[in-house]
C-alpha cells in the first residue's frame, strides 16, 4: 500500500439481507483509497432477502469513518397510499366519536370507527369525556383525562412503510403552560387503546409544559431537555416508520413537529425499535382531567401492498369466517389485476371457490379495493392462508387459523342442565363409565 493510503473494511452484520457488491462470503467489502483520493467513491449495494442490516466501517490509520448505514429491505414494492384522513369536522357538538364519519373522514378505508374506554364510548357514564365539534374547538377531537385514548378500529398493516399525522394540542386550556399532563400519540401497538408507556408500541408525549418524552414500548428512551422547549402549541407531528414486517423486525422511526425534524433519542434523529412492531394499531390519548386534550387532522398514510384485512383466528369445528383480501389504489388504478390466495394446509381450510387450494381473485381496473371470500373448514388443525401478486408488488403477512374440536371432548356435558343441590344428576348422552366422584 502507498504512503498515506489507507484501507476501510464496510461490514454488514446480517449478509443474508444486503452487502456491499464485491464483499466476501462474510460480507466484509474492503476498499483501498489512495492519498490523493478526494472525491467521492460510490460503492453498489446488493439486496438479497428481507430484514434489516447494518454496514460499519472500519479503518486503518490516517483514515477517518464517521457514521453507520441501516439498511431495510422489503419484499416487493408497494404505492403510495392515503390509508385515512379524519378532519373531525361534524354539523354539530357530539359525544359520539364515530358521528357523521362519511362527512369527516376520506381514505381508501375510509370510513374506519373509533374504539375507547367502556366509560368514555357513546352511552357510557362518562361519555362527555371524547367529543368532536366541541364548542371550544370546532372541528377537532377533545379527549379529557384518557390515558387509554381513542383508537382506529383497524390495524394498519397495509405496507410496512408508514406515517402517522395529527395536530396535537395539550392544553389550551392552561395558557400559563407549566402543567406536566400531557397528550400523546401511539404507534405500531399489537392492539388499540393502549397506553404510551405499553409494552408495546411507540409512542410520544406532549407535555403542556412545552416537553416531550419517547416510549418504546415500556421503556422511557427520550426526555427533551427544560432549557429548550417546543414552541407553543399546537404541534403538527408527523410520524415515520419503516420496517421489514410487523412480526417483530426492526424499525426505524423518525419525528416530525412543524415540519421539523426533532430527536427521538439522544443519539440522533432516527430512532431504531429493535423489538420491532406487531401490529400497527394507533392511538390518541390525554391525561390530566384538568387539562383540554385537543387533536385534528389525524391522516395515515402507507406505501401499500397487498394484505388481509383480518388478524389471526380460532375457530371450532362447524364455525364459519371469511376472509377480507385488500389491494392498494395504485394497484388497480390503470389495470386489474390478479391476487392469489394460497392455502397452506388445505386439508385443514381452504377459501371457497378454490382449486388445489388455490383461489384466484380478479379486482377490476378502478373497481372495489376489498373482497370477501368465506372459507371452507375441512377438518381439525392449524394452517395459514398466503397470498401472492403480480410480480413485485408487496404482499402482506400470512393469514394464520387453528381449527379446533368442540368446546368439551364430550359434548354430552351440554346435552343437561346444570342439576339442583347436590350439582349432579344424569348426563342423557354420556359414553362412558358410571359413578359418583367419592372425593367431593
Amino acid at each position: 500500500m502507498e504512503a498515506g493510503a489507507s484501507q476501510i473494511s464496510i461490514s454488514s452484520d446480517n449478509p443474508a439481507v444486503a452487502v456491499i457488491d464485491g464483499a466476501d462470503t462474510t460480507g466484509v467489502y474492503t476498499l483501498d483509497i489512495s492519498a490523493s483520493t478526494t472525491s467521492p467513491i460510490t460503492l453498489d449495494l446488493m439486496t438479497a432477502n428481507p430484514g434489516q442490516a447494518r454496514l460499519s466501517a472500519i479503518s486503518s490509520i490516517g483514515a477517518c469513518v464517521d457514521g453507520q448505514v441501516d439498511v431495510f429491505v422489503t419484499q416487493g414494492s408497494g404505492f403510495p397510499e392515503t390509508l385515512l384522513m379524519d378532519h373531525f369536522n361534524a354539523r354539530e357538538n357530539s359525544w359520539d366519536l364515530n358521528f357523521e364519519l362519511d362527512g369527516r373522514q376520506s381514505g381508501s378505508l375510509a370510513p374506519v370507527g373509533f374504539l375507547e374506554g367502556a366509560n368514555s364510548a357513546a352511552g357510557g357514564v362518562a361519555d362527555d369525556l371524547t367529543q368532536v365539534n366541541n364548542d371550544l374547538y370546532p372541528g377537532q377531537l377533545l379527549i379529557l383525562g384518557q390515558g387509554n385514548g381513542v383508537s382506529p378500529n383497524h390495524n394498519f398493516i397495509e405496507g410496512t412503510e408508514f406515517s402517522v399525522e395529527a395536530v396535537v394540542n395539550p392544553g389550551p386550556n392552561n395558557g400559563s403552560f407549566d402543567s406536566t399532563d400531557w397528550s400523546a400519540i401511539i404507534i405500531g401497538a399489537s392492539s388499540p387503546n393502549r397506553f404510551v408507556n405499553s409494552h408495546d408500541g411507540f409512542g410520544v408525549l406532549f407535555r403542556n409544559n412545552r416537553l416531550i418524552e419517547v416510549w418504546n414500548g415500556n421503556q422511557n428512551v427520550y426526555q427533551s431537555a427544560a432549557d429548550n422547549p417546543l414552541p407553543e402549541a399546537p404541534y403538527k407531528v408527523r410520524l415515520d416508520a419503516r420496517t421489514a414486517n410487523f412480526m417483530g423486525s426492526p424499525a426505524e422511526i423518525r419525528l416530525y413537529i412543524n415540519d421539523q425534524p426533532y430527536p427521538l433519542s439522544s443519539e440522533g434523529f432516527a430512532f431504531v425499535k429493535t423489538q420491532g412492531f406487531y401490529g400497527n394499531y394507533i392511538t390518541l390519548a390525554g391525561i390530566g382531567d384538568a387539562l383540554d386534550h385537543v387533536f385534528d387532522d389525524l391522516k395515515i398514510t402507507s406505501v401499500a401492498g397487498i394484505n388481509f384485512l383480518d388478524s389471526d383466528f380460532v375457530l371450532r369445528e362447524g364455525e364459519t369466517a371469511d376472509i377480507r383480501v385488500k389491494v392498494p389504489e395504485g394497484l388497480i388504478e390503470n389495470s386489474s389485476a390478479v391476487v392469489r390466495v394460497i392455502a397452506t394446509s388445505p386439508g385443514v381450510a381452504v377459501a371457497q371457490g378454490a382449486t388445489d387450494g388455490v383461489l384466484e381473485l380478479t379486482f377490476a381496473q378502478g373497481g372495489p379495493l376489498v373482497q370477501t371470500i368465506p372459507m371452507s373448514i375441512l377438518n381439525k388443525g392449524s394452517g395459514s392462508f398466503r397470498l401472492e401478486g403480480p410480480a413485485g408488488v408487496a404482499v402482506g403477512p400470512d393469514l394464520n387459523f387453528s381449527i379446533s374440536s368442540a368446546i368439551v371432548s364430550n359434548p354430552s356435558f351440554e346435552s343437561d342442565p346444570n342439576p339442583a343441590f347436590p350439582g349432579y344428576g344424569t348426563v342423557s348422552e354420556w359414553q362412558g363409565f358410571s359413578g359418583i366422584n367419592a372425593g367431593n
